[in-house]
């Protein structure tokens, strides 16, 4: 009778060594598995703030914001129909915005804009006024830090230099291609004499306040 029951304290022993082995495994395996599981989220954040910033530096220009304006050219408010990007320039060297070309890709049309030709005369000195020279298939564009009554200096310049803003303004309505809400699209900047080339890639608010001329697109909110 003893040794039957050393047998079977013996083999009680066994069967919770190996219940305690089972769940040392089970632990280790889902340890093992938030690990990876955390390293994949890093890794994809990383990545994700990694584009970002490629995506920001549009080589010689940072990019600061972009809003959309709504109004359309009836006064109503609709689909984004003008987009004014918000720039810096962070190359060292004067840009000669005529080599700048900027396209916009949505899914149905590509459209390459160049600059006006009339934004160095004094149609420039506002805000508005630049905006009134954006065409379908010219941008145009706006210095805030200079001189109202002179935005070229020299006259008859096309030329930006180091930490200069420059604001980009696009005619989306005559370029056909007005921005519903939640709808993706991408800006490429291409420069047509080193010609680089590089883009951002943006999508417009989930829905627009029917009171709202104006919608913020990036930095996203």
């Amino acid at each position: 009778m003893k040794k039957i029951s050393m047998e079977n304290e013996e083999g009680s022993m066994g069967i919770g060594a190996l219940i305690i082995f089972i769940a040392l495994i089970l632990v280790a395996a889902i340890a093992a598995a938030v690990i990876i599981q955390t390293a994949n989220h890093v890794r994809d954040t990383a990545e994700h703030t990694s584009d970002r910033i490629s995506e920001q530096f549009l080589g010689m220009f940072n990019v600061v914001s972009i809003y959309g304006n709504r109004t359309t050219a009836s006064g109503t408010l609709d689909n984004v129909e003008t987009l004014t990007i918000t720039t810096k320039v962070v190359s060292n060297a004067n840009i000669d915005l005529r080599h700048i070309a900027i396209s916009i890709v949505t899914t149905n049309k590509v459209s390459r804009l160049l600059l006006s030709s009339y934004v160095t005369t004094a149609n420039t000195d506002t805000y508005n006024h630049a905006k009134s020279l954006a065409d379908s298939t010219h941008y145009s564009v706006y210095l805030p830090n200079r001189d109202s009554s002179s935005p070229w200096n020299p006259p008859d310049s096309y030329s930006v230099g180091a930490n200069e803003v420059v604001v980009f303004i696009i005619s989306l309505e005559n370029t056909g291609q007005p921005l519903s809400p939640h709808t993706t699209f991408e800006i490429h900047f291409s420069d047509t004499y080193t010609g680089t080339n590089s883009k951002l890639t943006a999508t417009t608010p989930a829905g627009y306040d029917s009171n709202d001329a104006w919608v913020r697109i990036y930095p996203p909110l």
